[in-house]
């Protein structure tokens, strides 16, 4: 546990957007957490990381997951004040 809650106190610096963990009986709920027109809201993304005391490969997959997950995410708010968006188009079908 405390291996992974180093990996997500680093992967949250100088973001806007934090990667949170739920606590389960079985492991751990991944989560966005950020602020929107002044409110916090929560974006759960259905991903659990196991409760053992070591990361395994499997958690660092997900782990990374998320955070492609966090920047997309974070890049759609930022571009939505500055004025640009990001284009959600299916390239090389």
């Amino acid at each position: 546990m405390k291996q992974l809650a180093e990996e997500i106190k680093r992967v949250n610096v100088s973001k806007k957007i934090k990667i949170r963990l739920n606590p389960l009986p079985t492991g751990y709920s991944i989560y966005l957490d950020y602020n929107k027109d002044y409110k916090r809201d929560r974006k759960f993304l259905n991903m659990k990381i196991s409760n053992s005391k070591r990361m395994i490969k499997e958690d660092e997959d997900i782990l990374y997951k998320a955070e492609i997950i966090r920047d997309t995410k974070e890049l759609e708010l930022l571009g939505n004040s500055v004025g640009f968006f990001l284009n959600k188009c299916k390239c090389n079908e």
